[in-house]
């Protein structure tokens, strides 16, 4: 799982639906100064759900060129007792044809290249799913649906709140780095996670970040053979941007 460059996994995608000559241009000033619903009503298909937040991308190339993309992100809602959801929407722009790639900033036009969409889940403990962060949802990607993703978070979590691990159940921890992590039994480290933190359900893998993106985060791999289950915990450096 790369975490540099994350990868969108997408549930659908849209073709363009909107261009510089509707209304007004797109440019990196609107973008970053507009609202979130405002800029979902411009960027985004009818069928869109509510968007409520916002956030706006790194820059084509250089610092000073415009965004080369924004992700929108839908109002939260409840999926289980423990679990909350949300769609998160991502819109890729390219600067218009015949614009000087040495002379890009936030007054260049910018045309819609992509829309798509993707889930995110996120642990709620406890507190109301509309009042959760973005940071608090992990993007699912790869083959794992929503609905397998919710039950691993949820199955993590009850696993927290036992004292020893089921007989099934076999769990190991390693870290290179900062070994001192991995001390006492790999099951207490797995009880002491913060799955609130998780950052990205992918496969049989997810990540989990304490410190946020970008520093050392677990690397939680599950794996299951007929009854049998191995959670391998791994202490690791993201790869680079």
């Amino acid at each position: 799982m790369r975490l540099g460059l994350i990868a969108v996994g997408l549930m659908g995608l849209w073709p363009v639906m909107a261009s510089a000559g509707e209304s007004f241009p797109i440019t990196g000033s609107w973008l970053k100064t507009a609202d979130a619903p405002e800029v979902a009503a411009r960027l985004l298909p009818e069928d869109a759900l509510d968007v409520v937040d916002i956030r706006v991308g790194n820059t084509i190339v250089f610092a000073h060129d415009p965004p080369a993309n924004v992700r929108l992100y839908a109002r939260p809602e409840s999926a289980t007792a423990l679990v909350c959801r949300r769609v998160s929407y991502h819109v890729a722009f390219q600067p218009e044809a015949g614009a000087d790639p040495q002379r890009l900033s936030d007054e260049t036009v910018l045309h819609v290249n992509r829309v798509s969409s993707s889930g995110m889940v996120g642990l709620s403990k406890g507190e109301v799913c509309a009042d959760l962060p973005v940071n608090r949802f992990a993007s699912v990607q790869g083959r794992r649906t929503e609905a397998e993703a919710i039950e691993v978070l949820e199955w993590l979590s009850g696993l927290q709140s036992l004292k020893k691990p089921p007989k099934e159940l076999t769990v190991t921890c390693q870290a290179k780095i900062m070994p001192e992590v991995c001390n006492g039994s790999p099951f207490k480290v797995l009880t002491s996670l913060p799955l609130e933190k998780t950052y990205i359900i992918d496969g049989n893998s997810i990540a989990v970040m304490p410190n946020g993106a970008g520093q050392l985060y677990w690397d939680v791999r599950i794996e299951t053979e007929g009854e049998k289950r191995r959670i391998s915990l791994v202490w690791k450096i993201p790869a680079p941007f």
